[in-house]
């Protein structure tokens, strides 16, 4: 059935980390190289806030840890800076990461037949860099990146005409899931070791890598 739901959609929306490349742990890893100097009850926080809410951008996550969790709050140049060096951790790492399995042929085989759109919350500028890097920038006709949250990005992507039962978000977050949820499209879920207990109560469709998805 998810198979089948893959192949019938006219247009899907596709999330990155844990979805295309799995990229998930550099993420969170990298939060953990910046916040480990202030402690285990800092970190400990920051990474269950994370995982808690992957999808969400850094620019969001970055100060409200600082101010929250650290106890101050960052100026507009510091919030900046942060991202900067946060960045710096992880794109060469996003790209050297390893494909979710049979993902990079299906991208290369349907672009032309189904219409992708790549929502993410990585930085727009960063997300385009990583996507010329690995050469399947042209597999999607739109990509949306930080700071266009995922509920927006469909907003802009549903339109009054739109069926979306011909529409499909792949993703492995609960925000991937609300987003997909607030505009009734229906929902594939990539499931990991990493999101298992996240989604102990989902009963939607769900699949491990795109090599067993017809499985």
């Amino acid at each position: 059935m998810s198979l089948e739901l893959l192949s019938k959609a006219d247009v899907i929306f596709w999330d990155f980390d844990g979805v295309i490349k799995e990229s998930s742990a550099i993420k969170s890893l990298a939060f953990e190289e910046m916040f480990s100097k202030y402690g285990n009850e800092v970190l400990e926080k920051v990474v269950e806030h994370h995982q808690l809410n992957g999808g969400i951008s850094r620019e969001v996550k970055i100060p409200l840890y600082f101010s929250k969790f650290v106890g101050f709050s960052l100026t507009s140049q510091e919030t900046e800076d942060r991202c900067l060096e946060y960045s710096k951790l992880v794109v060469q790492k996003v790209i050297d990461a390893p494909w979710v399995a049979g993902i990079l042929d299906y991208l290369k085989s349907n672009s032309f037949h189904q219409r992708f759109v790549l929502i993410t919350g990585t930085p727009y500028m960063e997300i385009i860099e990583i996507l010329t890097a690995l050469d399947i920038i042209d597999c999607f006709q739109t990509v949306y990146g930080s700071p266009t949250t995922k509920i927006k990005a469909l907003n802009q992507e549903i339109q009054s005409d739109t069926d979306v039962s011909k529409c499909l978000f792949i993703g492995d977050t609960l925000t991937d899931y609300e987003a997909a949820s607030a505009f009734e499209v229906p929902f594939l879920l990539r499931e990991t070791e990493d999101n298992k207990k996240l989604f102990m109560s989902y009963t939607g469709l769900l699949f491990n890598d795109f090599q067993t998805l017809n499985e």
